[in-house]
Formats: C-alpha cells, sequence, structure tokens
C-alpha cells in the first residue's frame, strides 16, 4: 500500500521540483523561520530520503515532463546556450538592437524583456519626438551556469576538493630555548 502524502510533503515535493533546493523547499513548506540553518538543511535531507517523498517527487519530474514533451538533453542544451549567449548578437554593426525579426531564434529566447522609452525636446505645442531608448533585458547566464552545475554534479564534485580542517600535533619538547622563544613572540603570547 502507498503512502500518502501530508499536504506539507506534497508542497515540499511541489517546492523541490521547482527549486531543485531541498532546504529552500523545506523553508517553503514547512515553519522553519526559527530553525537554524544546519537544522533546515537536516530535516530537508531526512525528509528527501524517504522513499514516498522522492517516488512524489519523480512522479511530479515524469508528469512535467510529459506534459511539456521535453527532455533534460532539451533543457541541457537551452542553458547551454544561454550560458554560452554573446549579448552582441541583440545589435546590429551601428550599436542599435536589431529588430526581432533579424535575431536568430536562440537570441530572442533570451530576451526577457524589452522596455522602450520617447525621448522628447521641447514643451507643450513645441515639444517633438527626437528618438526612442530601448532596454534590453537578458536572461541571467550566471543562473543558467549554476543550474548546469547542479544538473553535472558540479557543486559536489567541488565539495569534495575542499580539505577539512586538519589538527597536528607536534612535541614542543624537542625545541631549543631560541626556537621557544620565536614561537611566543609569533603567537604574540
Amino acid at each position: 500500500m502507498e503512502k500518502k502524502l501530508t499536504i506539507k510533503q506534497e508542497k515540499f515535493c511541489q517546492a523541490y521540483v521547482r527549486t531543485s533546493d531541498k532546504s529552500a523547499a523545506y523553508r517553503e513548506a514547512y515553519n522553519a523561520q526559527n530553525m537554524k540553518a544546519e537544522t533546515i538543511n537536516n530535516k530537508a535531507y531526512h525528509l528527501f530520503t524517504e522513499a514516498h517523498i522522492t517516488a512524489r517527487v519523480n512522479e511530479i519530474h515524469n508528469e512535467t515532463r510529459n506534459r511539456n514533451k521535453i527532455t533534460l538533453d532539451e533543457i541541457v542544451d537551452m542553458l547551454a546556450g544561454m550560458a554560452r549567449f554573446d549579448v552582441s548578437d541583440i545589435y546590429d554593426d551601428s550599436g542599435f538592437v536589431k529588430p526581432l525579426s533579424a535575431m536568430k531564434k536562440e537570441t530572442r529566447q533570451m530576451i526577457t524583456r524589452i522596455n522602450s522609452t520617447e525621448l522628447y525636446s521641447g514643451k507643450g505645442s513645441d515639444k517633438e519626438s527626437i528618438g526612442v531608448v530601448k532596454e534590453v533585458v537578458v536572461a541571467d547566464k550566471h543562473a543558467s551556469l549554476d543550474k548546469l552545475l547542479k544538473i553535472f554534479g558540479g557543486y559536489e564534485k567541488d565539495n569534495e576538493q575542499k580539505k577539512s580542517e586538519q589538527t597536528v600535533n607536534f612535541d614542543m619538547s624537542k625545541l631549543s630555548d631560541a626556537a621557544l622563544r620565536e614561537l611566543e613572540a609569533a603567537s604574540g603570547e
């Protein structure tokens, strides 16, 4: 018999699928404002290891994939394209924003917003348009790289490389008096 999820567990699963961050999902689903970050991390980790939770996360992932007909390879390709995006593809040789119809599809997909502001000279009946300022906002390249690192386990590899603090035991009885005075002077004691 399949174990039924609580409302909070379902909310955790949905949030995890959306954010790919167990701790953020836990904070979103549970009352965690008074918890330490370490406590949240531990509770989120243990919750995620429960079989019925991971099964539901996989189910949501599959539902999303089927509904949107998108594969992980397509997502990685899109993120890689975002990471490689060159902002100069938006502008023509004179430095003006190209018309959207002149941009490649991949370039257009990088645009999240276009703001246009018309500039005027004069006032009242003497007011005339002297140009348009266009602000083109594109997707965040760093966010794309961050997502790719998460997908490919880049952070785990980096964390494994970090060495923990090591304690060295040292027999100071074998040091000369001069060496001991030098150590004391260097340590400020």
